[in-house]
């Protein structure tokens, strides 16, 4: 248990409650007593009325004294005669009522409950006459008690005369109201009440005292009240004692610390002081478990990522900060791993957001499992994670940790129905070895990452001073791609497919260059990938499609104006939405035949959502495009696409084709690839092919085309222009 300040509703709360126990306290107190100055001036006045005539002073002090009116009543005249006492010592004054003008003065509701309480002592059946009812006053309805007796009865035990008292009890009437209204309130509040006497016993609760602090469903009153007091002199002796001393205590109290408390309460402990004597307790117990649960669940909110439940980027860098704080103070190692997924964006875009993010939560959950339970792992943000390693013994503990979620992560995953393998690169720096603060470590990781991934991903890799070099040539060439476009870096080079059976060249694939002006030459294989995961493919798509069109249009007239040029578009580009109405415009804006152009696509590109894929090769294939699949047979989609799209061709992949004359194995899939693409009546085209023989052995099994450095090597426009018409002519 915990004192501590409480939120200000709760406050409120236990401010106006704690105000309603003290008047409800208060009130019966003064109930009683006022209960026992009633009984004792009756007491007196009943004494004086059967006394002698000689007491009447005696009778008119106390009448005086209790505020009381005397009345008498004489059966023979029927009339009640009433005597005030204004002054102690002076004549009293007197009214005369006949009965049937008294009772017209009672209220209607009332006036049946008198007649037959008065009917009762009449004929001897009650031995008093008592009753309380409203009477019409000059002030409106008032309420009295009428209390007296027979003082003469005949021979029929008939009173014919009676005398008694009559008082105005409204204050007692409506105080009685309020002191209902307030144990009404004080009953059926919500939040838990209890009034301990000085001696620490209970002496009342509410219900929601006894829920709070339930025992037994069926206990009683009197038992659960001894039970709860000793359950609470057990746990809250020094809550007490501190209330005792200060007047006042309160806080948290929380499950684990009370028997039979199921849920956090905020409690409320005042003691109550009479003359400067401790009198009672007030005890008031809120339930604030939805208060915590909302408290948590902001907690959550605040420190954790809402996809995969582990630490958020801003709560793993505060806990990178306290670790190394505390690590400056002990001079323990700590490691940090940043994890990159490779190729992430190829599936999330192949395969949508949903995909994506069940990936993401799942890998989260192997990352959890894969490190000790002293240990951190946060999501750095999009397909980044990072993890922290604490007092680690040596360099190779880090090294084992990272290579087992490296491990982890290739593992296969399904995702809609397949197994999807992926793969990360994972970033390593140690404290105090490669960093000095959170700053540091968290950019040399990165580096160590990006390292790793340029080394083929897939891979573990420790920071090193050499490498911010590396690193910074990787976000050069980001930044320096992403201002390609418009500073007219890009060049397309073309290579011919050749005609097996006639040796035709109009066929033929764009590939595209770049020549940075900062970077100078580069590779495909480097900055492909880089567009890909930075979305910059989108751009470059689109550009690459126009310049194909351009050419188109720039060969009319000569020997190359029916060429048809096949151009590579990725899953991202695909999956755009505008992409058939963009295609449509780049054809008119050029005056191009849609049947010049061919799309090229991976099988990566048909993993999911085959439904928005069917619409969108439809709307080509009505167009007037061909779609060509590239790479067949390095990819894991499944086959039943060949049946299910309208395509019209396939690549056979290089790494095959290479097999040709080397490798039986290699060979016999060829043959089966050429031999499925016929049975579907579809073109096959051969990819990579650099030798005589493998020409040969494609013509064999009625291989449509061959593309590859046996026939040309890619070319920008204006020399492959060149080639193809001498080719041509030759």
């Amino acid at each position: 248990m915990a004192s501590q300040s409480p939120k200000n509703s709760a406050t409120e709360i236990l401010d106006d409650n704690a105000r309603l126990l003290r008047r409800l306290a208060r009130e019966r107190v003064a109930r009683q007593e006022a209960e026992l100055l009633l009984e004792e001036r009756a007491r007196e006045l009943y004494q004086a009325l059967n006394q002698s005539e000689g007491s009447k002073q005696q009778l008119q002090l106390a009448l005086w004294g209790s505020g009381d009116q005397f009345w008498q009543w004489h059966a023979e005249t029927d009339v009640i005669t009433l005597s005030s006492f204004p002054e102690m010592d002076g004549e009293p004054s007197t009214q005369d009522l006949g009965m049937l003008s008294w009772l017209q003065l009672i209220h209607p509701d009332d006036k049946h409950l008198v007649q037959m309480e008065w009917n009762s002592h009449l004929f001897n059946r009650s031995s008093i006459f008592d009753a309380q009812f409203r009477i019409q006053s000059r002030h409106g309805w008032a309420w009295v008690r009428c209390r007296g007796r027979a003082t003469r009865r005949d021979a029929h035990d008939m009173a014919i005369e009676a005398a008694g008292t009559l008082k105005n009890i409204s204050e007692q009437q409506q105080d009685r109201r309020n002191l209902e209204l307030l144990v009404g309130a004080f009953d059926n509040t919500s939040e838990g009440m209890c009034i301990l006497s000085a001696e620490r016993n209970v002496i009342d609760s509410n219900r929601a005292f006894k829920q709070l602090f339930v025992l037994e469903d069926d206990i009683a009153s009197r038992d659960y009240n001894m039970q709860v007091s000793r359950q609470l002199k057990d746990s809250f002796e020094a809550i007490l004692d501190i209330a005792v001393e200060t007047g006042e205590w309160q806080g948290e109290i929380n499950p684990d610390s009370i028997p039979n408390l199921e849920v956090p309460v905020w409690l409320n402990v005042t003691a109550m002081r009479e003359q400067g004597r401790l009198s009672y307790f007030v005890v008031l117990a809120i339930d604030i478990s939805e208060r915590k649960q909302s408290e948590e669940r902001l907690r959550r909110l605040a420190n954790y990522d809402v996809l995969t439940g582990i630490s958020n980027r801003a709560y793993f860098e505060s806990q990178l900060e306290m670790a190394i704080s505390h690590a400056q103070r002990t001079g323990e190692k700590l490691a940090l791993l940043f994890v990159d997924l490779d190729r992430f964006k190829q599936v999330n875009d192949s395969m949508g957001h949903a995909a994506g993010d069940e990936l993401l939560r799942e890998l989260a959950s192997r990352l959890l499992l894969s490190v000790r339970s002293s240990d951190l792992v946060g999501r750095w943000g999009g397909d980044e994670f990072v993890i922290l390693l604490t007092n680690m013994h040596s360099i190779m503990e880090a090294y084992q940790v990272a290579n087992k979620v490296r491990e982890s992560v290739l593992l296969p995953i399904e995702l809609q129905g397949m197994p999807v393998t992926i793969s990360a690169s994972i970033g390593v720096a140690i404290y105090p070895d490669d960093a000095s603060n959170k700053h540091e470590m968290l950019n040399h990781a990165d580096v160590a990452m990006y390292q790793a991934k340029s080394q083929g991903r897939n891979a573990v890799d420790f920071y090193q001073a050499d490498m911010n070099a590396t690193t910074s040539r990787a976000l050069l060439m980001e930044v320096a791609l992403r201002q390609a476009v418009s500073n007219d870096e890009l060049v397309l080079y073309y290579q011919p497919k050749v005609n097996l059976n006639d040796g035709d060249a109009l066929n033929m694939e764009a590939l595209i260059r770049w020549n940075s002006q900062e970077l100078g030459f580069v590779s495909p294989a480097d900055f492909i990938p880089l567009a890909e995961e930075s979305g910059i493919i989108i751009d470059i798509g689109k550009w690459v499609l126009e310049s194909a069109c351009r050419q188109i249009q720039a060969w009319q007239g000569t020997p190359l104006e029916k060429a048809r040029i096949a151009v590579n578009v990725s899953a991202k580009q695909l999956r755009q939405h505008a992409f058939i109405t963009d295609l449509k415009l780049t054809l008119n804006r050029f005056h191009v035949n849609p049947g010049q152009i061919e799309i090229e696509l991976t099988e990566s590109c048909l993993l999911t959502d085959m439904d928005r894929i069917k619409d969108t090769f439809n709307a080509l294939e009505l167009l007037g495009v061909s779609i060509a699949i590239d790479d067949f047979g390095t990819g894991y989609s499944s086959l039943s696409y060949l049946k299910d799209l309208p395509l019209h061709t396939l690549k056979v992949d290089r790494a095959f084709v290479s097999q040709i004359g080397v490798d039986p194995k290699g060979e016999a899939v060829v043959r089966i690839i050429i031999g499925l693409a016929k049975s579907l009546g579809l073109l096959v085209v051969a990819e990579g092919v650099e030798t005589k023989e493998q020409v040969q052995f494609l013509k064999d099994e009625d291989c449509d085309m061959a593309q590859g450095y046996f026939y040309f090597r890619p070319q920008p426009a204006n020399e492959i222009s060149e080639a193809l018409i001498s080719y041509n002519e030759a």
